[in-house]
């Protein structure tokens, strides 16, 4: 019949690199405590603001304020701000730019581009579109 090794516990790892002297033990078992309350309190808190967020009443992007970053090394957007998403004014709630191509969501507001069509002068290559919410324009090949 084989034997199951039993896996020590993380307190066991923990302890086992302390001096076996019994005040260092007595304390590492109080940290080791304090540890394992505070990741149940973090866990209740984030319990909390979800709750919250999920509860405030913000009418769209009224109360949001518009999250943007600076680019500078970018194949789409050059050197340019761009936006992420909006940060709701209350309670903080992100909610992310909708995802997609340049050419389809307005990095500058999030809004949906159009097909202009060809820009002039350059062959048939370069498509023009511009975002139908802000003007925003991008051109792509």
């Amino acid at each position: 019949m084989s034997t199951v090794e039993k896996k020590p516990s993380p307190l066991d790892v923990y302890l086992s690199a302390l001096p076996d002297e019994k005040n260092i033990r007595l304390h590492a078992n109080f940290i080791w405590y304090m540890r394992e309350r505070l990741a149940l309190t973090e866990k209740a808190l984030a319990e909390m603001v979800a709750r919250f967020q999920e509860a405030c009443e913000t009418d769209g992007h009224g109360d949001m304020e518009k999250v943007m970053q600076h680019v500078k090394d970018s194949p789409y957007y050059k050197d340019d701000n761009i936006l992420l998403g909006w940060k709701c004014k209350r309670c903080l709630k992100f909610v992310a730019r909708p995802t997609g191509y340049p050419w389809e969501i307005c990095y500058k507001c999030g809004g949906k581009m159009k097909f202009e069509g060809i820009v002039p002068g350059q062959g048939s290559r370069l498509y023009g579109y511009v975002c139908g919410d802000c003007g925003h324009e991008y051109a792509h090949t």
